[in-house]
Formats: structure tokens, C-alpha cells, sequence
């Protein structure tokens, strides 16, 4: 099927090119009269019409004139036509040729006919490169998909790059918070700073201030609550020290009182006794009182 369809693209640029050469080639009795402007005209409107390149050779085979003047300029092509076709075309008088040539390591077909005045006389060769316009077609979508590929390719890596920038941006301050709650103490300045409080990370971040204030406000009730407790610890603590020796001065005096009251007759060295053992207990008391507040804690702030 691909053949048959070049064939038949093939034969409607032959039809086209001899039907433009027609009219300039029908008047000239050599190929040396075909170099008029009428025939470069023709030339030059077949190829904006078909889009395709067309070369003009004399009967020997040598090039006379071409749409593409460059490639025989720079040397990409010679200037003598294919030397099969020069063959097949003057020597053994075929109306066709059929060729695959090679430029610039670019292959295509290349088709050669007789061009003959109006009474008959062969007076030039015509040549018409033929590419495969399904292939081009196929080559100009296949780099057409990949360019869209290749775009949203780019796009995707901008757009991941992108999210990863905001993503940082976004989660450095819900770091900061973790650090914070980590090293975070009953004292201290832990606050953190946020220039928009707007969004919903700044009420998150204002919600964490607040707390760290209560936190801040139930570590001093809880260090008055200590000196309290404390203070009344070392209160029952002195009561205790004093009640120990009070109660025995009590019963010692209240001895002495009923032998008093009974006349019991009592002396001096009893009233010495009694009263150095008094002396010496509130000396012992006061002595621990004094230990005991020096020892005791300071109170936790």
C-alpha cells in the first residue's frame, strides 16, 4: 500500500512538472535555447505550487538549471545527472527512471524523464527528488510529542521544586515549634516569633505562646505553693521543738507546786536541779531550732 501510494504521488509531480515545462520547451529545437525566462519561471512555479525541488538536465547529461542551486553550489551534488538514469533516459530511450539517491546522508527517491518539444525531439531532462511525505509528516509529530514532553517534563521538575520551596517554608516554623516544645522548661522565655499571625500557622503559633504564658503562670503558683508548704513544714517542725521539752519543765514545776501545796519541805539544791534540767532542755531545743532552720531546702522557684 505505501508503495502504491508513492507511485501514484510520483507519477501526479511528473504530470506536474511536464505539464509546466510543456509550454517554454515546446518552441526550442535545442537545449541551448531553453535557458529563457519563461522556462525559470515555470520552474520556480511548479515548486511553490508542489513543494518540491525540480532539476533541468540537456540531453548530455549536464545540469542547465535547478530550484536548488545551493546543494550543487557547495558541493552536495554534482552537476552531471546519474549516470544509470543518463543511461536509461538517452540511451535506451526509456520514458522513466526510478532512483535512490543519497544527500547529506539523507535517502530518497529520485525520478527521471524526457522532456520533448512539439515535434517530439527529446531537448532536456527532467528530475524530480521524491521524499516520503508520511515519514516527514511521522518525523514532524514524533518532534512535535516530544517537545510537549520535553515542556511538561520542565514544568513538573518547576513545579516539584516549587512545592519544596513553599513545603520549607511552610513546615520551618512547625519545626521550630517541636524544638520548643522539646527543650522546653518551667521557666524561661520560649516564645516563638511569627510576622504573619493571620493564617492558620500563626494561630497555631499564638495558641503555643499562650500556652507557654499559663505554663510560666503555673510554675510561680506552684513555686508560692512550695514556700507555703515549706513555711508550714518548718512551723509544725518548731512546734514539735518546742512541745518536747515543755511538756517535762511542765511536770517538773508541777511537781515542785504539789510538794509545796503537801508542805513538803524543799530545798535549794532541789529548786537547782529542777531548774538546770529546764535550762538544759530549752538550750537543746533552741540549738536544734537553729540546725534545723539552716538545713532546711530553699523553696523552688
Amino acid at each position: 500500500l505505501n508503495r502504491e501510494n508513492n507511485r501514484e504521488a510520483m507519477d501526479a509531480l511528473m504530470t506536474s512538472a511536464q505539464t509546466s515545462l510543456a509550454e517554454p520547451c515546446k518552441y526550442a529545437m535545442r537545449y541551448n535555447e531553453l535557458n529563457t525566462p519563461e522556462l525559470f519561471n515555470a520552474m520556480e512555479e511548479f515548486t511553490k505550487v508542489t513543494r518540491s525541488d525540480l532539476n533541468l538536465y540537456n540531453i548530455h547529461g549536464e545540469l542547465i538549471r535547478s530550484t536548488k542551486p545551493e546543494l550543487f553550489d557547495q558541493f552536495l551534488v554534482g552537476k552531471r545527472m546519474n549516470n544509470k538514469a543518463f543511461r536509461q533516459i538517452v540511451m535506451q530511450r526509456q520514458l522513466r527512471f526510478v532512483d535512490l539517491e543519497t544527500i547529506a546522508g539523507v535517502s530518497f527517491l529520485s525520478v527521471y524523464e524526457p522532456v520533448f518539444n512539439g515535434d517530439g525531439t527529446m531537448v532536456a531532462i527532467v528530475n524530480v527528488p521524491y521524499f516520503n511525505r508520511n515519514q516527514d509528516v511521522t518525523n514532524a509529530t514524533a518532534s512535535t510529542i516530544s517537545a510537549i514532553i520535553n515542556i511538561y517534563l520542565i514544568l513538573l521538575i518547576a513545579a516539584i521544586a516549587l512545592g519544596a520551596i513553599i513545603s520549607n517554608s511552610l513546615s520551618r516554623p512547625l519545626v521550630e515549634i517541636k524544638e520548643r516544645i522539646d527543650r522546653l522548661a518551667l521557666t524561661g522565655n520560649r516564645r516563638i516569633r511569627y510576622r504573619n499571625s493571620k493564617d492558620e500557622l500563626g494561630v497555631l503559633i499564638d495558641s503555643y505562646n499562650k500556652m507557654v504564658e499559663d505554663l510560666e503562670e503555673s510554675s510561680r503558683r506552684l513555686a508560692q505553693t512550695e514556700r507555703d508548704q515549706a513555711w508550714k513544714e518548718m512551723a509544725r517542725h518548731i512546734a514539735h521543738e518546742i512541745k518536747n521539752p515543755l511538756t517535762p519543765m511542765k511536770l517538773s514545776i508541777q511537781y515542785l507546786l504539789r510538794m509545796k501545796e503537801a508542805g513538803v519541805p524543799v530545798g535549794k539544791l532541789s529548786w537547782r536541779v529542777s531548774a538546770n534540767r529546764c535550762w538544759s532542755r530549752l538550750t537543746r531545743s533552741r540549738r536544734r531550732l537553729r540546725n534545723s532552720h539552716r538545713s532546711a531546702p530553699p523553696a523552688k522557684m
